[in-house]
């Protein structure tokens, strides 16, 4: 092997040793704990470890800092802690990654919307508005999970969305009592859409946080 061979290899060498020990948000030269050695160890893991970092960061320019720290400390000693194995620390980074992603960018629930105006019309405006917002969850969460499933999977997936769609609308149809008197009659189509939609958002929320930490 020449001398050039020998030298690009050693490069190549040091690149890969570099970016596999700075792949979490700290030096895994100094992992010392059994957690900071299992995230140096697995890639997936690492990689959650850098969006962690990412998060807290973006958190605390839209929140109390103090505040955060503790609850972070308090998450880091509790949650995190308690993991015994890779799909437990996945699975608990994840869920911190998506509350800390939250922050600064909160939105208006359907109980806080209704709370702000309870008439009959500000009703239907929150859960038409709110079944936007679930709508746009279940889609996210419905193109996530595709990639992890085969061919044959996809098909199936794609088949069960369109019939659960055609059964929401004929559900919630046979449920509209719209013609009778009274705020809870007009609520009843809109409220039955808004919560088919929320399930159905927060199944395949659950599938691919499932999936994620395995």
């Amino acid at each position: 092997m020449s001398i050039k061979n020998k030298a690009i290899i050693a490069f190549l060498s040091l690149f890969v040793a570099f970016g596999s020990l700075n792949g979490a948000s700290f030096n895994c030269k100094k992992a010392g704990t059994f957690i900071e050695h299992t995230i140096c160890n697995d890639d997936k893991l690492s990689k959650l470890d850098e969006d962690l970092a990412k998060a807290y960061k973006s958190a605390k320019k839209k929140t109390d800092k103090n505040a955060l720290k503790k609850e972070q400390r308090k998450w880091l000693k509790t949650k995190r802690k308690s993991c015994q194995d890779v799909k437990c620390l996945r699975r608990v980074y994840a869920e911190r990654v998506d509350e800390l992603n939250a922050y600064g960018s909160k939105q208006e629930t359907l109980q806080e919307c209704i709370d702000r105006d309870f008439s009959t019309q500000g009703m239907l405006n929150c859960s038409y508005n709110d079944t936007k917002r679930q709508t746009k969850r279940m889609n996210k969460f419905y193109n996530a999970l595709l990639p992890h499933l085969s061919s044959y999977k996809k098909k199936e997936l794609k088949i069960a969305q369109e019939s659960w769609v055609n059964f929401r609308e004929a559900h919630c149809t046979f449920s509209d009592d719209s013609d009778k008197q009274g705020t809870m009659y007009r609520l009843s189509r809109p409220g039955c859409l808004n919560s088919m939609t929320k399930g159905r958002a927060d199944y395949f929320q659950n599938k691919v946080k499932y999936i994620d930490s395995i």
